[in-house]
């Protein structure tokens, strides 16, 4: 299930989420979060992937983060569920702020049956359009302020975090009458 939420009622979930985490937080073995990156010319379209992988697998029922981005560079033009969004988990994501989106992913099982957890894999695409007046060189999107919690609602301390990167390639030249 994939939702767009209003500022006002993204940060509403967000804040009962850092209630449900408290302060003793769980340890996980290994968690970690990551865009990959690619690259492009200016005015082209590329789509970079959130992942998430955890050992033991399933460890995170929770996750939410802002990706921070240079909105004069890049224009957000669409997003989707990844393969591991199973069918009782809620995606939200809030992209009304240039230069900020805000991305929370929950297991929303039956309150009667335990969490079931993130499986790992892609939790979802973006797909970018390079501004036309983007110059060549990297444009980091940032991942900041994530919070994960365990299948317990107990906050996960050590996420390793990997920020994705947009190449921006020179933009095609085409030949001049003088150099022909």
């Amino acid at each position: 299930m994939n939702r767009r939420m209003s500022g006002r009622g993204m940060m509403a979930t967000l804040c009962s989420l850092a209630v449900l985490g408290g302060a003793d937080a769980a340890q996980a073995s290994k968690v970690a979060v990551s865009l990959n990156r690619v690259s492009g010319h200016p005015g082209e379209e590329v789509t970079l992937s959130l992942a998430a992988h955890s050992e033991p697998e399933r460890t995170m029922s929770v996750l939410s983060f802002d990706v921070h981005y240079d909105p004069k560079q890049l224009t957000l033009k669409t997003y989707r569920n990844g393969r591991a969004i199973g069918p009782n988990q809620l995606v939200l994501i809030e992209a009304e702020t240039p230069g900020t989106i805000k991305i929370a992913i929950t297991d929303m099982a039956k309150p009667t049956e335990p969490l079931v957890g993130l499986a790992n894999g892609e939790l979802a695409s973006f797909t970018w359009t390079i501004q036309p007046q983007a110059k060549k060189g990297r444009l980091p999107l940032n991942l900041e302020g994530l919070l994960a919690l365990d299948r317990s609602g107990k906050g996960i301390k050590r996420v390793r975090q990997t920020p994705g990167t947009i190449t921006v390639k020179p933009a095609a030249s085409t030949p001049s009458k003088a150099s022909r």
